[in-house]
This record gives C-alpha cells, sequence and structure tokens, in this order.
C-alpha cells in the first residue's frame, strides 16, 4: 500500500504551521504589552503644591504656606505616615482619593516680611496602595528668592 501526500496536503501544513507561529508571536507581543499596561496602571504618583495665605497687619507681612499633596495615580493611594524634617508623624491613615479637588496638607514654616528661620524642609511620605503594598515619595521644599519652590521625587517601592 503506498502513501501518497498531495501537495494541496503540503500547503495545508505548511499554512497551519505559519499560523501557529503567527498566534504565537502576537499572543507573546500581546502579554509584553499588558504587562506594561499593568505596570502603568500600579505606578504610584503623587504631586505637591505650595499654597500661600498672606496676612497683612502694621507693615509687617506674614506668609502662611502649606504643601498640598495630591494623588496622580490611576488608584487610591493612602497617606500612613510621613517624616518632616527628619521627624515622624506615625498613624496618619488618610486617603488620597482620585478627585483632583481632594488633598492632604502640611504647614510649612512661616515667611514673616520676606524672611523664614527654617529655608529647607525635606518631607518623606510612606503610602499605600490598594494591595497594601508601601512607598515612599521625598518632597524638597527650598525658600528661594522670597517663595517656596518644591521638587517631588518619583515613588519607590519599599523592599
Amino acid at each position: 500500500m503506498a502513501c501518497s501526500i498531495t501537495i494541496g496536503e503540503i500547503l495545508t501544513v505548511i499554512i497551519a504551521l505559519a499560523a501557529f507561529y503567527v498566534a504565537y508571536r502576537v499572543a507573546k507581543t500581546q502579554i509584553a504589552l499588558n504587562e506594561k499596561l499593568l505596570i502603568a496602571e500600579n505606578l504610584v504618583a503623587v504631586d505637591a503644591v505650595i499654597a500661600d495665605s498672606i496676612e497683612q497687619k502694621d507693615n509687617i507681612t506674614t506668609v502662611y504656606s502649606e504643601v498640598q499633596i495630591y494623588n496622580i495615580s490611576k488608584s487610591i493611594l493612602y497617606l500612613t505616615e510621613y517624616t518632616y524634617n527628619g521627624t515622624r508623624y506615625p498613624n496618619i491613615n488618610s486617603i488620597l482619593p482620585l478627585n483632583p479637588a481632594r488633598f492632604y496638607w502640611i504647614a510649612i514654616p512661616v515667611v514673616i516680611d520676606g524672611r523664614t528661620d527654617i529655608p529647607h524642609v525635606h518631607i518623606v511620605l510612606t503610602l499605600s496602595d490598594i494591595n497594601n503594598v508601601k512607598h515612599y515619595c521625598e518632597i524638597s521644599i527650598d525658600y528661594v528668592n522670597s517663595k517656596w519652590l518644591q521638587k517631588v521625587e518619583r515613588c519607590t517601592k519599599c523592599e
């Protein structure tokens, strides 16, 4: 009994193998893309804005300032504690929602007639995401040329 394979059968096998290879490559690319999207989705990020309240009394200008901390992540964050110039403030347990109108504020030094006794503030936030993974985020604030300038470092995952 002779076994004969036709050209049509060979082409069918080749096309099936090519389709399998293409499907494999598409699936592999999709998995890599999904992993990148998942990382972006779980990225923890905050922003800090300085807000001032000015009081003028007896030719003395007093500026009361605060740093407003906003959640710019894709999910809710929890501020569990923070360190302010080396002093730890534990058990804050404040929610930083996704609402841009909501923020957590921390007072920074008072400025009287353009001068302050504490020209540098260093704040380290300890945040938890919805998976209870802790992250640190540093905020540096300096009084330069009669105004507060802030710098927010990228949040890093606690090891």
